[in-house]
């Protein structure tokens, strides 16, 4: 009974503003946020809460007289606040959110709009490297690298992986059964680590 007490006594050393305005304005406040965020439904809840909590405060400074019509103006403004919901709800534009594999896929796999520009006529102002020998003379294990790929693209891939293999697959078949150049080797040789390095990732 005197923890009780302890308690009314606490509340009724509270200032009485802080029930009368300081409740209402953070209901206002709450409203203003709710029609411009969303989430309405939270505001009989909200309001319930803070009407409860300011008629409580009032009760136990002994005036219930007060608290009553301070209850009944609190109600009438929480209806009042009300009838905003009724004005339509701001729109926002979201879009769908997309993971960061799926961006990566629709950004490469959206056709151009417009065709591009000729190339302008190339000029060398280098000599250009000669053919040295072709993948298999060099030693690169294409049919391998071919195997891998299949294996990968009956795999559930992420788009961005099932992209690049794709485009791994194409390289591959363009770079076999034709000389190439010390810069096509090395170019090759990428696309064969990359295809291993994906192999190890999906634990083919």
């Amino acid at each position: 009974m005197e923890a009780f007490q302890t308690v009314i006594e606490a509340f009724a050393a509270i200032p009485a503003w802080v029930p009368i305005f300081l409740y209402p304005a953070v209901l206002i406040v709450f409203t203003v946020l709710i029609l411009l965020l969303g989430g309405r439904r939270a505001y009989p809840y909200v309001a319930v809460s803070l009407g409860g909590a300011a008629f409580t405060l009032l009760a136990c400074k002994g005036d219930l007289g007060a608290a009553f019509a301070f209850l009944g103006l609190y109600a009438a403004l929480a209806a009042l606040l009300k009838l905003l919901f009724l004005l339509p709800p701001v729109k926002r534009k979201k879009g769908p959110k997309l993971s960061r594999d799926e961006r990566i896929y629709r950004k490469f796999r959206a056709a151009p709009a417009e065709k591009p520009d000729p190339a302008p006529p190339k000029v060398c102002k280098f000599e250009e490297e000669q053919p040295v020998c072709s993948a298999e003379e060099s030693g690169m294990q294409l049919k391998y690298a071919e195997e891998l790929l299949a294996r990968l693209k009956k795999s559930p891939l992420a788009p961005s992986d099932r992209l690049e293999a794709e485009a791994l697959s194409r390289s591959i078949g363009a770079y076999r059964s034709k000389p190439l150049t010390e810069g096509e080797m090395n170019a090759l040789g990428d696309c064969l680590a990359s295809v291993l390095k994906m192999t190890a990732k999906y634990k083919l």
